[in-house]
């Protein structure tokens, strides 16, 4: 069981971190049910972004368990050496930093690769003056009732102490080996999920915002789980505004010190361009001219591929029309100019929902919530199946083998299905369900299995008498025509074998991998 409140919210909302344990009369709820629906598909999408994402890992534990072991266990070590910022505040951004310095690393990043993304984490303007022209501060809190907090030096030392642990780190893990062809950023084998919890969170709607009409308050319940987006396979669309540089007019309204209106109707215009212009008027403007949008048709378009990328159009021009009409405003020499430039036309974004579902993963029958369950019954058989957790004093290590237990993937499914029918029932959860929903994260499963394993010598399997013997009459796979990464360890294993008198050569397997056999 979870807690229930972390803190409250403006308007009396209640906001909480994990689940608590299901309640036969959770609250009285009285969203309307626009946004009810909002809700609904809002997560919709993030669990099947989730489940994309942890079938992804799943088959890289299999494929790749010591580089996945080593990945995570770098993710635990950076975690521990920023642990000492974490409770001085910033804590997002520290996140960040994690996630970012997992990925330079494991990517191979250049010196400037680092000290660029870095500086956009943190937000640093100038990254050599931070670096050079700081002194080491004490970062521990000091009791001072005669001056007060300083807020703009504190986040300026946690800056520097947390670019001088990046750059320690950064520079102790630099030549990190990895033969992962990674479809997501690698941080994301950091992060360790429940898929129980993530069944209980999503099958028992708590992504619902829940109203108690009594007491005047909304819980709202943080997911178990995030989901990250994949790399794209192939950029489609491209999108380039082109602007131009305007300068203000000592004559612009913007630069008067008093504002006075002659008509009610620019009275609102005046109030936004006060807010806009800020303390001190601006001297130029921008505005965007052009938009030039390119679209790769090189190779057949889905519709959804076609419908993503008209979306982020839309919203490009959108944002760009707005920044025009502010801009206009601040160029605007009296009111019928300011009026005209106040009024323009306001393109509709995409609205975030609907974005959400245009740019989520897509996968084979998962348009439901009834099979977005199906799904997460199946991660919970694959993984309770085959994964196994390993650990150490100061180390995890993940591997890929049938359960101790030594059952069967049919009495498997019966476990899982009894073991979530008496949690949630047992609508829903009988062993053929539980079945099914295994089959489709199999599909999936396999699909990156075969990815993963085309064209590359598959050293870890091992073949049978007769498997061999239906390979004996292929022709041997030529070294030039392997992975770079796989001819030296090839010319071991052959030379091995051959010191064992066995004539071993690679041959190629149906599926597109290679082996080695003799």
């Amino acid at each position: 069981m979870g807690y229930l409140i972390t803190y409250y919210l403006t308007l009396n909302c209640v906001y909480t971190g994990s689940l608590i344990s299901k309640q036969t009369d959770i609250m009285s709820r009285k969203l309307d049910p626009f946004k009810r629906e909002r809700e609904k598909c809002d997560a919709l999408s993030d669990v099947t972004n989730f489940i994309a994402q942890e079938i992804y890992k799943l088959a890289v534990i299999k494929q790749y368990p010591n580089e996945y072991s080593e990945i995570f266990n770098l993710v635990r070590n950076i975690t521990k050496e920023l642990t000492h910022l974490f409770d001085q505040g910033f804590a997002p951004e520290l996140e960040a930093l994690r996630d970012v310095l997992v990925d330079l690393i494991v990517h191979g990043a250049t010196k400037s690769d680092f000290e660029g993304y870095v500086s956009s984490v943190l937000r640093i303007e100038n990254i050599n003056q931070l670096e050079f022209g700081s002194v080491t501060h004490n970062l521990e809190s000091t009791d001072n009732s005669d001056e007060p907090f300083d807020y703009e030096k504190h986040e300026h030392e946690i800056k520097v102490a947390a670019f001088g642990v990046a750059k320690q780190i950064f520079f102790k893990n630099r030549g990190f080996k990895t033969t992962i062809p990674h479809k997501y950023p690698p941080s994301v084998i950091g992060f360790r999920y429940d898929y129980h919890e993530a069944l209980e969170y999503y099958y028992g709607l708590y992504y619902h915002s829940q109203v108690n009409s009594k007491t005047n308050t909304t819980t709202f319940y943080r997911a178990p789980y995030e989901s990250f987006r994949p790399y794209a396979d192939r950029i489609v669309d491209q999108s380039k505004c082109i602007e131009r540089e305007f300068q203000v007019p000592d004559t612009a309204l913007s630069k008067k010190e008093s504002l006075i209106y002659s008509n009610s109707e620019a009275l609102e215009p005046l109030c936004s361009m006060d807010l806009l212009r800020g303390e001190q008027p601006k001297e130029s403007v921008i505005k965007t001219t052009e938009i030039r949008f390119r679209l790769d048709l090189s190779e057949p378009l889905s519709n959804e591929e076609l419908d993503s990328a008209l979306a982020r159009l839309r919203s490009v021009i959108s944002s760009a029309q707005y920044r025009n009409s502010v801009a206009s405003m601040l160029l605007a020499e009296n009111e019928a100019e300011l009026i005209q430039a106040y009024y323009m036309p306001s393109l509709k974004h995409v609205e975030h929902t609907e974005f959400k579902r245009l740019h989520k993963v897509s996968l084979p029958e998962l348009n439901s919530p009834h099979q977005a369950k199906a799904y997460l019954c199946g991660l919970i058989v694959l993984f309770e199946h085959y994964v196994r957790v390993n650990s150490s004093s100061d180390s995890l290590s993940f591997s890929w083998g049938k359960n101790e237990d030594g059952l069967s993937t049919l009495f498997r499914f019966g476990a899982v299905s009894i073991a979530l029918s008496k949690v949630h029932g047992e609508e829903g959860f009988s062993a053929g369900s539980v079945e099914k929903g295994y089959k489709l994260v199999k599909a999936v499963f396999n699909r990156h299995i075969r990815e993963f394993q085309f064209g590359r010598v598959q050293f870890n399997a091992h073949l049978n008498a007769k498997q061999r013997e239906k390979l004996k009459g292929l022709d041997p796979v030529r070294l030039e025509r392997l992975h770079p990464d796989d001819v030296s360890r090839v010319q071991e294993e052959i030379e091995r074998l051959k010191s064992k008198g066995r004539q071993a050569s690679v041959k190629a397997q149906i599926n597109g991998s290679y082996i080695i056999t003799w």
